[in-house]
């Protein structure tokens, strides 16, 4: 088994082998919302939430570098997905906006016809 840290080496296996499972959900995640999967994303969102609550639940046995730098990445994919999603989010609006626009030269074009 490899460690929580994906750097190319294996190494042994750690005891906080759960986190590897939550990382990897993570990791899927950076992926969809870089496909624009933004459902998919809030489902996991939901889910990896449960898991770190559960895995935190109780202490973490050892293996702390391992388990920090593991930690950093899913740091690191939550700043990737709060900016993407601040992206998406402000794409949406401006479309909304457009559209509102639109409507409201319609409307006034009905009014004075």
């Amino acid at each position: 088994m490899q460690t929580l840290v994906d750097d190319g080496h294996d190494k042994e296996a750690v005891s906080v082998g759960g986190f590897r499972e939550i990382l990897d959900l993570a990791r899927l995640m950076r992926k969809l919302a870089s496909e624009g999967d933004w459902e998919s994303v809030a489902v996991m969102q939901h889910r990896r939430q449960q898991m770190l609550e559960s895995f935190f639940a109780s202490p973490v046995d050892g293996h702390v570098p391992e388990l920090a730098a593991a930690i950093r990445e899913m740091l690191e994919i939550d700043r990737f997905l709060i900016e993407a999603g601040r992206r998406e989010r402000d794409a949406l609006s401006e479309s909304l906006q457009g559209l509102r626009q639109g409507a409201a030269g319609v409307a006034a074009y009905e009014r004075h016809r």
